[in-house]
């Protein structure tokens, strides 16, 4: 047994946000402006708030659902409250991908709580480059509990650990950080090394006739012989 040294991927990126006023038939208005409607709920609160479209896609794709965001909420009164949130729920049209619809969900910094995290594999397999394996990845994430300031984008898995058929990358080989706590079985896969399939030697077509009528016309000489005997 070994254990994977991994690379813990942690940011920390801030949205602006506003109160939304516009509700119902006016939110595809703020569509049309660049803008995207969304809530902010948790910690007793249950806040219709709009951000900028372009800006969320940015955030997204650097912190996904699992990283806080510091979000800047303007108030009516021109005052800016900061709160740690997740992107809790996305909503995309289902033709074009676009997002749609966000929420956003106040977590509380004394609390675990759980969140999905993606495992970014690198590295290669000797197994795989120098044997002809097939690395099969059996998961892509796990699940992890921590407070919110321990929780991260991803983490990163090599596989060059990998260096035969009978190696393997189970959840209890993973090195996270004291106080983050992997939701799953210890002996789960997470990666091992496929050896290459064997290739049965199958005979032209050719041969194979020229054999059955080899044999077949074996059979009619015996036939004959013993016809001439009798």
């Amino acid at each position: 047994m070994f254990r994977i040294l991994v690379r813990i991927f942690r940011i920390m990126v801030e949205l602006t946000a506003k109160i939304r006023e516009k509700i119902g038939g006016g939110i595809k208005t703020l569509r049309r402006q660049g803008i995207l409607p969304a809530v902010l709920y948790g910690q007793g609160k249950n806040l219709p708030i709009q951000v900028s479209h372009q800006d969320f896609t940015k955030v997204l794709k650097d912190a996904g659902e699992s990283t806080l965001v510091k979000l800047l909420v303007e108030g009516a009164d021109g005052q800016t409250e900061e709160k740690n949130v997740l992107i809790h729920d996305v909503k995309k049209e289902p033709i074009n991908d676009k997002v749609i619809h966000a929420d956003f969900y106040e977590v509380s910094m004394s609390e675990k709580i759980t969140a999905t995290v993606p495992l970014v594999f690198v590295g290669e397999s000797v197994a795989v480059k120098a044997l002809g394996g097939t690395l099969m990845k059996s998961i892509s994430e796990v699940e992890i509990k921590a407070l919110a300031k321990d929780l991260m984008r991803g983490i990163e898995v090599n596989v060059g650990v990998l260096a035969t058929f009978d190696d393997r990358i189970s959840i209890k080989d993973l090195m996270v950080p004291a106080g983050v706590e992997i939701l799953a079985e210890p002996d789960e896969v997470i990666a091992l090394i496929l050896p290459p399939r064997k290739e049965e030697v199958v005979a032209p077509v050719g041969e194979e006739v020229a054999e059955a009528k080899a044999t077949e016309g074996a059979q009619e000489e015996g036939e004959s012989e013993k016809e001439e005997k009798e």
